[in-house]
């Protein structure tokens, strides 16, 4: 590996991290897209893990806060995590450590979107249910969400 190659892969590491948390993978990813070797990468990466400048559970911990504030829930969290080869125990508890009420959450969504609009019939509600389902909500989340807009 060259020595010129090594110092832009970590100045280019730095510049990424910089801005935002990122993954292992997200990392190689765009790193492997300005044409280095994913050799090169990962052993200028390790280095940056040993040191903890890059940590997946930080990535997890900042993705799921940004996420729950945009209105997305678990399980598209979940499966976007996955997405950047994100290990399921990190998942598992950056989800416990967030501590986050999606039931809250997927009404605060469901509320916006329909803004106290009755529901007219029984297609109306599945379109509902499928946008709150697309968002990343789970049934009981959506039901929940269904019926305390109802109540008000």
């Amino acid at each position: 590996m060259a020595d010129n190659d090594t110092k832009i892969i970590n100045h280019s590491i730095t510049r990424l991290l910089a801005r935002r948390e990122h993954s292992q993978q997200e990392l190689i990813f765009k790193l492997s897209q300005k044409g280095f070797s994913e050799h090169a990468i990962r052993s200028q990466l390790r280095l940056f893990v040993e040191k903890d400048v890059q940590s997946d559970s930080r990535f997890v911990e900042s993705f799921i806060r940004s996420k729950a504030q945009r209105g997305v829930g678990w399980q598209r969290i979940e499966k976007e995590l996955q997405q950047h080869n994100i290990d399921q125990r990190l998942i598992s508890e950056g989800l416990i450590e967030a501590d986050i009420d999606f039931y809250q959450i997927a009404m605060q969504v469901y509320g916006k979107k329909y803004a106290k609009k009755p529901c007219k019939d029984w297609q109306e509600k599945q379109k509902r249910m499928r946008f709150l389902q697309y968002r990343g909500f789970n049934s009981d989340q959506i039901q929940h969400a269904l019926k305390n807009q109802q109540d008000e």
